[in-house]
Formats: structure tokens, sequence, C-alpha cells
């Protein structure tokens, strides 16, 4: 569907992704406008294994979140017309990931329903994945990376939902102008201050690095359970800061990216999307948010 269609006064934005793309973070800033609120993984309230607490709330030591209370008791099919009501803004940010939860509201008529693609480069997947998981299961993460994208792009592709694909990044690189076309995307002007997210309340259910530079100082913060950035170093050094995390270029092997590099698959599904890796990446560096200014760093998937 036409990605440059109008968007109506009321819209849910859903940020489709693999896992460890960079969805919550893309999502904590386009949620950071003043006409724009952030759910977070919004589908954990109606999957019970996976229910958890607004990460805010709970960093403040609330049992229940100020804001979104009661929405154990709301029924599926109402959950965006609570949050609507709840938050008082006109685009919420969802970054649930499932297609099969997209899936649920298509064709919705109460709400327009929009969806952004994030496609992170598969030797940073495949990097982020392998701190996280056990040795047996790393030949199977570029594989669910494939699946994951494919899977997004399909549902995309044969949809009426209106769309636009991303790369991590381009979003990191430039982020100013990056954002600012995505949020023109959902209707929004762009507002700068939106890229520093950290300064504003987000009541949603999300807890992961990005979540972090959020929620660090908070005085419940340690006690979070689930708050799992899987590395609070590198996170710590980039406390309320906009970094391209490349660390791949440097941890991984040269016979692991080799590996996804000639990836056929890998390869083929980049084209598809008008993309193709580069070799050679720059140290990353990282800084305070300034202006416009972006980080100085290489882009790890060019444009064919």
């Amino acid at each position: 569907m036409n990605a440059d269609a109008p968007a109506p006064e009321r819209s849910v934005v859903f940020i489709l992704s693999a896992a460890h793309s960079g969805s919550t973070w893309a999502g904590y800033v386009l949620g950071s406008h003043s006409q724009s609120a952030f759910l977070g993984e919004y589908h954990r309230a109606w999957t019970p294994h996976l229910r958890q607490p607004c990460a805010w709330c709970a960093g403040h030591g609330n049992d229940h979140c100020e804001v979104l209370h009661g929405i154990d008791s709301v029924p599926e099919a109402h959950a965006f017309e609570f949050a609507f009501s709840r938050l008082a803004k006109r685009v919420l940010v969802d970054t649930s990931k499932w297609v099969s939860w997209v899936q649920r509201f298509a064709g919705r008529e109460d709400f327009d329903l929009a969806a952004i693609h994030l496609v992170r480069d598969p030797r940073g997947y495949y990097h982020s994945r392998r701190r996280r998981t056990p040795p047996d299961h790393w030949p199977r993460l570029i594989p669910e990376w494939l699946r994951e994208n494919i899977e997004i792009s399909e549902f995309l592709e044969a949809s009426r939902v209106r769309y636009r694909r991303v790369f991590y990044g381009d979003l990191a690189e430039d982020p100013c102008r990056m954002f600012a076309g995505l949020f023109a995307f959902v209707g929004l002007p762009f507002e700068l201050g939106a890229l520093a997210y950290w300064e504003r309340e987000h009541h949603g259910f999300a807890a992961n690095g990005a979540s972090s530079l959020m929620l660090r100082g908070l005085p419940y913060a340690s006690q979070l359970p689930y708050l799992i950035t899987g590395d609070d170093a590198f996170y710590t050094e980039r406390h309320k800061s906009l970094f391209f995390d490349q660390r791949w270029a440097s941890e991984l092997s040269d016979a692991e990216k080799a590996a996804i590099e000639q990836n056929p698959a890998v390869v083929d599904l980049l084209r598809q999307f008008g993309r193709t890796m580069t070799l050679d990446v720059s140290t990353p560096s990282n800084g305070p948010l300034v202006g416009c200014s972006k980080p100085h760093v290489a882009a790890t998937i060019d444009r064919v």
C-alpha cells in the first residue's frame, strides 16, 4: 500500500522487526512527540506468559501503572481504544514486532493502522542475539533473521496496511533526517526533543538496553528482574546519548562475518530490500545529543 498516504486523526503505528533490531529505541523516539505515546510491546498485556508491569511505574515502586491501571480487565478487541482514552494522544506506537498481533487489528475503522518494518544488519543482529543465547543456538540465528524479516515483508506486501521499511543503520547514522521522515509518515511534524526520549515519561511494556537510558536512577530500577540490557556496562557508558551500535565489526570473527556476508539467502533478501552489505566499517562513536549532529559512523548496509 502507498506509504505516503495521509494519516488520519487517530493512528496506531506498529513497529515490526526481528528481535534486537532497535525497535524499542525507534518506538521510544516516535512515542516522544507531543502528540504521540509509546506503548512498548503492548501485546504483553494480553499474553499471560509474557506479562510484565509498566517499567516506568515499577521503577518508582508502584504496583500498578498510574496511567494504564485496569488494563488486565480490558478485552483485547478494545486494547487501543483503552490506550487512546488513557493517554489522550492521537498517535500510539506499539513495538510488539509480531505480525500475528498486527493481523488482529487489520481492517479496523476506528483508527488508522500503519507499520514500520525495521531491518537491522544481519551481522549486528547475529552479534546481539549471540550474547544472549547458548553456543548451540548460534547456527539458528541467521535463519531466524531471515524467517522473521521474510514473514514481515510478505505480510506487508499482501496486506492493505500502510507501511514504510527503514534500516537501523540509517536511523542511527542520521537520526534527525531519518526520524523526520518517519514522523512525516505517521502524520506528525518532527520535534527534535523526541530524540532525547529518556527525558520523557513512558507508560508501556519495555525493559531492555534502550529502556535503561530512561530507567537508570529511578529508586526501584535495580529491582526490576526483567530489565535486561545484554551488556550493562555498554549502556552505562552511553547513558543519555545517541550512538550507533556496531560492536559486531570488532567482536565477530572473520569466519562469522564471512558466513553471513556470503549467505545467498541473506544477500538475496537484502537485494530485494534494495540493499547490500558493506565490508568496511569504521569504529563507532557516541556522544550527547547536540542539535542535529549525528554520530560519525559508516553505513553498514548500503543502497544498491
